[in-house]
């Protein structure tokens, strides 16, 4: 629900982050991102929790007992020197893009010095870091972020810009008629391109667009985000199909 307030929530939200001029990357780092979109996060917890409420009201009172927790903590025993391992580097990473504007290191180059550190002290070894690291997720990635670099090197982001001056004059002037038509475009590419492609095709097209029409990129690039999780038929949603292979099995 809140992955579009939290920059480094998943791998598009950086698609989005990277699409944004040096300057603005500069100052949307992750605090100031979560603070931009505070406003849409508190609104969609507070609808969130009404509808929760009246859809699936509960007035059961809490079966778990102060007993069976501290017998689940006994049975998982003392946390390893690994998992220490791992929250300190939690830590050390957060702290260290909370902080990047401080000491100006960053947050790629933190967490590589963070997985560096992981695999030489043994933390995290060579089998796991082979298998169980998402390699697909990061070379898809990686080749977005690249197609989309590709498109301002030869600048055809610009190109389609040109051709879309009128949209850019209904973003200027008037932005709620553009809202609208940004929600048509997603919604009817949503039911033949998946929510990833979707978001970083569109933000290809309209952050240039936005830049030329004197509105903040990072607005429109945050609109979509929480457009391309919009979904209407179980297909469009991953994480649906996911839950309902969980209650077949």
């Amino acid at each position: 629900l809140l992955s579009a307030c939290f920059m480094t929530s998943r791998s598009i939200n950086l698609v989005i982050f990277g699409l944004l001029l040096p300057q603005q990357q500069e100052h949307f780092q992750w605090v100031y991102w979560v603070f931009a979109s505070s406003v849409t996060a508190v609104s969609m917890l507070i609808i969130y929790f009404i509808a929760v409420s009246l859809a699936f009201p509960n007035t059961e009172a809490s079966q778990l007992s102060k007993d069976q927790i501290v017998e689940q903590l006994s049975l998982l025993g003392a946390i390893k020197r690994r998992e220490w391992a791992a929250i300190a580097g939690v830590l050390i990473f957060a702290i260290g893009v909370v902080t990047a504007s401080i000491h100006n290191v960053a947050p790629p180059w933190l967490g590589m010095a963070i997985l560096f550190c992981l695999l030489l002290f043994g933390s995290l070894r060579k089998k796991e870091f082979r298998e169980n690291t998402d390699w697909p997720s990061l070379i898809y990635l990686g080749s977005l972020t690249g197609l989309l670099n590709v498109f301002g090197y030869f600048g055809l982001d610009k190109w389609i810009s040109g051709y879309l001056s009128g949209l850019g004059d209904v973003m200027r002037f008037d932005f709620n008629v553009f809202v609208a038509i940004l929600f048509c475009t997603v919604v009817v590419l949503r039911f033949a391109i998946p929510n990833t492609a979707t978001i970083a095709l569109c933000a290809t097209i309209f952050m240039p667009l936005a830049a030329h029409a004197g509105v903040h990129p990072w607005v429109i690039g945050f609109i979509l985000l929480l457009l391309g999780d919009l979904w209407i038929l179980p297909y469009q949603c991953p994480h649906y199909q996911q839950f309902a292979d969980l209650l077949r099995s």
